[in-house]
């Protein structure tokens, strides 16, 4: 071999192990790039918030340098989608908390993995509102949802409740409240740190009316009051209204006064705010005075009872102090000009001003 031969080898040689090592760096260097991605699993904002997603990236070349790795990133072909109304999302991967709720985030790399977030928006709570007062009834309507609510209405925090005295009231989980005793108590209602209260009465229900008797007998031109009181006696006084079944026979006002009018029978009908019913049946009768004794006179004979002289020979009514000119007597008994019946029956001067009347409650 000669000797330029000799020298051209080795430098063949020499080149070849130069570039080799060249060729193999270029080589790694064309396969830093990246071959997947990944997305927290989670990720929680509230209302108005925006957060950027942070991509994880995966490289084909675990041991490429941070330089060409951020190289590799950069030409990712990254898409974004979202399931969902509680975001949105850009094409960076900036998410926006657009109202209360969850949503899905999921990126896309390009000819490769894909990766997802879920996204849970929070709306907190600026107030809570309840009701003042909320009645019960034990032994009737014992039983009511409180109705309270946390505001903004997508607040996204639960409500809790709490009572003050489960001797009196409870409440559940849903807020439905219900009465135990008589008494009061106060139910609050929580949402997000903010609170409102209730006050809750507990009553004894109405569970019918009485008026004391069942009717009575007035003689045309009287009336008498009707006081029907509330049961049991625990339970609070109640409204009434009244109706008579005949108003040509007895007349009944607002206030429960019946009035007889007419001769006959009519049912008197009370009502209570509750529903509740009781009658009165008014049986209304015509006064007639009864008939007059003849007395005796000898010419212009005098009455007796200490009134004078009555003319026409009658006598004037025992007891009565005047004289009757129309040979009639007033009803002997009681003195009042009138006659009393048995107690059941009150019978009342046609005559007698309202307030001297008696009542048959």
């Amino acid at each position: 071999m000669s000797e330029s031969s000799f020298f051209y080898g080795t430098a063949v040689r020499r080149i070849v192990a130069l570039c080799i090592p060249l060729y193999l760096c270029l080589l790694l260097a064309g396969c830093t790039k990246v071959t997947g991605i990944g997305l927290p699993a989670s990720l929680e904002l509230e209302k108005g918030e925006t957060a950027q997603l942070e991509l994880e990236y995966i490289y084909g070349n675990a041991e490429a340098s941070d330089e060409e790795k951020a190289e590799a990133a950069s030409k990712a072909e990254i898409t974004y989608t979202v399931e969902g109304d509680a975001v949105t999302v850009d094409e960076t991967g900036l998410v926006t908390a657009a109202q209360g709720g969850e949503a899905t985030v999921t990126a896309a790399l390009k000819g490769g993995s894909t990766a997802s977030c879920v996204v849970t928006v929070t709306v907190p709570t600026e107030r809570v509102e309840a009701p003042e007062e909320l009645v019960l009834y034990v032994g009737g309507e014992d039983s009511a949802p409180l109705g309270a609510k946390a505001l903004p209405e997508d607040a996204t925090s639960a409500l809790g409740y709490k009572s003050s005295d489960e001797g009196i009231a409870t409440v559940d989980a849903d807020g439905n409240v219900t009465a135990a005793a008589p008494g009061e108590c106060i139910i609050t209602t929580a949402s997000g740190g903010k609170t409102a209260e209730t006050k809750v009465t507990v009553k004894v229900a109405a569970t019918g009316i009485t008026l004391g008797n069942e009717g009575g007998v007035l003689y045309v031109g009287n009336g008498v009051q009707l006081k029907p009181r509330t049961l049991p006696a625990e339970a609070d006084a109640s409204t009434y209204t009244y109706e008579s079944s005949n108003t040509k026979v007895a007349t009944v006002t607002a206030e429960g006064w019946v009035q007889a009018v007419g001769a006959g029978s009519a049912t008197i009908t009370v009502t209570s705010a509750e529903g509740h019913t009781a009658t009165y049946a008014v049986v209304a009768k015509v006064y007639t005075p009864p008939k007059t004794q003849a007395g005796t006179a000898s010419g212009g004979a005098s009455a007796t009872g200490g009134a004078g002289t009555a003319g026409g020979g009658a006598t004037a009514p025992s007891g009565g102090g005047a004289p009757s000119g129309g040979g009639t007597t007033a009803p002997s008994g009681g003195g009042d000009g009138f006659t009393h019946a048995p107690s059941d029956d009150v019978y009342i001067d046609p005559n007698a001003p309202e307030n001297q009347l008696p009542d048959l409650s």
